[in-house]
């Protein structure tokens, strides 16, 4: 015979199927043209000269690539360091046979730019003053290296979304486990790769990797309660759509859009990348990158407590009360927010130290009834598969039974707005 399902609405369907289209306009816009067609946006060029060199050189790099760079004079001694410290994307040593100091490490696609465009102003010689190391051939590892762990935090945040019952300090925990794993286990295939070298200094990349993936993982896990059944599109636009480009790697901030290269300061994934730099390869300050992501932790903190604080909504402090001198009846219906009755779902009375006193499930209507229930004021706990948790408090007092419904907030219906339509025969 027919059968009826629950289906969704049009609107559910929307809800769920514009990330999609979503994806395909603005991963393609801030992935082609800023990463395959990548251009100098105010790169610092340093000439070693006097202030008429350094304005005649500005003249030639603005009249063949318009505001692409910036030209600052340095002392001759200083030059390397500058390009090294990635201060500056290279160093000009002019003269008769003019010589360009760049450095592999601090971004190659950066200077296989300069190597094809800066002949057309001037005809220099190059010199890779810090090679890429060993194992990074493309120039790229640092980035890949990066990648996993990223995706590694956004995804324990939206495993955890089936560990609903869980409170958020189990959820902490695991996401602290899996932050150490982590750390341990990506630096080492990192040196084994000689991607990143061994060294007292990188080694300190361990820690900087435990406390990315707790900054993202923490601050996805506490707005996941806010957010509901947005949490992977919002995932997946932080971490890889505003992620990726923003970087600093593959192409390096100062050849990409100014907004994006702004964002990077602030992205956990492109300041990550540039810590990464700083502790392996000696570019640039570690101090700048620590400090976001310490900020980036600070932020998923505030979010869990805001998270937990509003999971226990309703919950009042232990007050403590005479023994109840009688009993009363708990009665009421647990249904989905669209109304459907939840079947089997297990509903507890719990003590004031939330030691369970009895509990039921609901039958097929999605009713439930608890007799010999204290009078008082209880916790009651609701829940069911695939919902989350309702924890609300009961108050029973006076005469006569008490009534109470729930309405559970589905994680494969969200939104909670099913619809239900007539189905085929169903197959036995």
């Amino acid at each position: 015979m027919p059968a009826s399902i629950p289906q969704p609405t049009l609107g559910r369907v929307a809800s769920i199927l514009w990330f999609p289209f979503f994806l395909a306009v603005v991963m393609s816009a801030l992935f082609v043209a800023p990463l395959a067609h990548p251009t100098p946006h105010d790169m610092r060029i340093g000439i070693v000269g006097d202030q008429h060199r350094a304005e005649q050189l500005q003249a030639q790099l603005d009249h063949a690539e318009p505001g692409g760079f910036r030209v600052e004079t340095l002392a001759e001694a200083h030059a390397a360091d500058a390009v090294r410290d990635d201060d500056v994307a290279a160093a000009v040593l002019p003269g008769t046979d003019p010589v360009v100091l760049v450095a592999s490490d601090t971004g190659a696609t950066r200077v296989r730019f300069l190597e094809q465009f800066l002949p057309k102003v001037i005809n220099p010689t190059f010199k890779d003053i810090d090679p890429s190391p060993v194992g990074d051939a493309t120039g790229t590892g640092v980035f890949f290296y990066a990648l996993p762990i990223a995706i590694v935090a956004m995804v324990s945040a939206i495993v955890l979304l089936q560990l609903g019952a869980w409170t958020y300090r189990r959820k902490l925990t695991a996401v602290t486990m899996i932050g150490a794993f982590t750390a341990v286990v990506t630096y080492a295939i990192a040196v084994w790769q000689q991607v990143v070298p061994l060294s007292w200094s990188s080694a300190l990349l361990m820690i900087g990797t435990f406390v990315f993936v707790q900054g993202v993982g923490w601050t996805l896990t506490g707005a996941a309660v806010f957010v509901h059944q947005f949490l992977v599109p919002i995932a997946l636009t932080f971490v890889l759509v505003l992620g990726v480009p923003t970087a600093g790697a593959p192409v390096t901030h100062d050849m990409l859009p100014t907004a994006l290269g702004r964002l990077h300061e602030i992205m956990p994934l492109g300041q990550f990348v540039t810590l990464v730099r700083s502790l392996a390869s000696g570019v640039g300050s570690p101090l700048h990158p620590s400090a976001v992501l310490v900020a980036w932790l600070f932020i998923g903190a505030v979010l869990v407590k805001l998270a937990a604080v509003r999971s226990r909504r309703g919950v009042t402090a232990p007050v403590a009360q005479p023994k109840p001198a009688s009993l009363r009846r708990l009665h009421g219906m647990v249904s989905s927010l669209s109304g459907a009755p939840v079947a089997h779902a297990a509903v507890w009375v719990l003590s004031e130290e939330d030691e369970s006193v009895l509990r039921t499930a609901t039958d097929t209507s999605g009713g439930y009834s608890l007799d010999d229930v204290p009078e008082g004021t209880h916790h009651v706990l609701v829940t069911a598969r695939h919902a989350e948790p309702e924890f609300v408090t009961v108050s029973l007092h006076g005469n006569g039974d008490r009534a109470h419904d729930f309405a559970l907030q589905q994680w494969d219906d969200p939104a909670g707005n099913l619809v239900v339509e007539a189905a085929g025969e169903i197959e036995r």
